[in-house]
């Protein structure tokens, strides 16, 4: 099929029957232009087979006649000549535009030799550019990356990945990055991205490389890397609800900046579990809640910089530090005196601290609350951190409200990420 092309104007002289075609921006009109834009959202189709006059969101740069074309159907790969310059071609920016939707149907796999680059900002008008799987797919699509070097690259604002795998086949992992955020980006998303197989690892999962950095991590599974899992520099991450483990350093790298770690599972990684490190910015957030923080090789949580203002309204409560092969917590640097840390007005409450082979904190005796009690998982081989049954449960920060059934040895005061039982507590009734 051929087309001419002059600015949004797209005249189309086959026999075909375009009258079904939607003109309110949600059917996009793809041509093989040499102009660089080759991908536009139609906003109006007028004329009769053989007749066509079709109106485009964005304007070629040149006219052009005789050009392939296609409305509807799918693509082959996300990383083909073609389906690539959605979001990276000739013209710097992608050609998919904010409001849409790339999604990879059940099954979909393919390699790609070199990163994918996102150039093109989503916004808050329109919406988000989203790289997808399909929902509910039978298979979870996966994307292969075989360099030693970047997958993923979001360096614009508001974009998401969300509902497919991550791997990697280069066998020499010294700066392959799944996920590789850069630039000052705002409002970007991923969510339920596996980044954790057992033989095609990373050497990182995410890397949030630049400062002012904001946006949210959910939902996710990351592990088996050969370095840290997360590294977040200088950036303002939220990480919500993610499975991080089996990395062979740090699991939650925060050299500086802030980041809220909420109910998130960190396991049996070489390193400490998280680690904030020694450069502490003014006007950061630090926020560790709720999180089940066990079995890592160093600290539960390393707080490494020295003690200052910038550390006030801290809060480090209601996790399980459990297990780790040195403190739960540790305030590493000479100066964090359990003095000039209470002067600083941080939160520090309602920690479980059990199984530490150096001690629970140091400064010792730091912070409040802490139940120092087995917390008795039910099976953490296989994943399971949930409490078992005969268990008191208490959520207790800032008060004790008991949930699930009475223990006449054991009474948890932090219900950490997995050990509330919502199906009998007061919080909800799904399990």
């Amino acid at each position: 099929l051929a087309a001419t092309h002059a600015n949004t104007t797209v005249n189309i002289t086959d026999a075909v029957a375009l009258g079904s075609v939607p003109s309110t921006g949600t059917a996009v009109l793809w041509i093989s232009s040499s102009s660089g834009l080759q991908w536009s959202a139609i906003t109006g189709i007028s004329g009769t087979s053989g007749n066509w006059v079709v109106t485009v969101s964005r304007a070629y740069a040149n006219t052009e006649s005789g050009k392939t074309w296609a409305i509807g159907g799918k693509r082959a790969s996300i990383g083909g000549t073609t389906s690539v310059k959605l979001f990276t071609n000739n013209l710097s920016v992608g050609d998919a535009m904010p409001g849409w939707i790339v999604e990879m149907e059940s099954a979909h796999a393919e390699t790609l030799t070199a990163a994918l680059t996102f150039s093109r900002d989503g916004d808050v008008t329109d919406g988000p550019i989203a790289l997808r799987g399909t929902s509910g797919a039978a298979t979870r699509p996966i994307l292969t990356f075989s360099n030693n070097g970047n997958g993923l690259v979001l360096a614009n604002d508001f974009l998401v990945l969300q509902a497919f795998d991550l791997k990697n086949t280069n066998a020499t992992k010294t700066a392959s990055v799944a996920i590789a955020i850069n630039g000052s980006t705002f409002g970007n998303r991923i969510e339920n991205v596996k980044i954790a197989d057992v033989t095609d690892n990373f050497w990182k999962a995410i890397v949030v490389a630049a400062s002012n950095s904001t946006g949210l991590i959910h939902l996710c599974e990351l592990g088996r890397t050969a370095s840290d899992v997360v590294t977040l520099t200088t950036a303002a991450y939220t990480l919500l609800a993610n499975y991080i483990h089996n990395g062979l350093a740090i699991g939650v790298s925060v050299p500086s900046g802030s980041a809220v770690l909420i109910n998130n599972i960190i396991y049996n990684c070489t390193g400490d579990g998280v680690n904030r490190g020694i450069t502490l910015a003014t006007a950061n957030v630090l926020i560790i809640d709720g999180n089940t923080i066990d079995d890592n090789g160093g600290d539960g949580i390393e707080i490494a910089g020295v003690p200052g203002v910038n550390m006030t309204g801290w809060q480090i409560i209601n996790n399980q530090l459990t297990n780790s092969s040195a403190y739960g917590l540790n305030f590493s640097d000479a100066g964090s005196t359990a003095a000039a840390l209470n002067a600083l007005g941080m939160i520090v409450n309602a920690n479980n601290t059990f199984g530490n082979v150096t001690a629970a904190y140091n400064p010792a005796g730091y912070g409040s609350g802490d139940s120092a009690v087995n917390p008795d998982y039910t099976d953490p081989a296989a994943g399971d951190w949930s409490l078992r049954a005969d268990e008191l449960r208490d959520i207790g920060y800032p008060a004790a409200i008991n949930i699930g059934t009475v223990s006449a040895t054991l009474s948890h005061l932090d219900p950490g990420a997995a050990q509330i039982d919502v199906a009998t507590s007061l919080l909800g009734g799904v399990s």
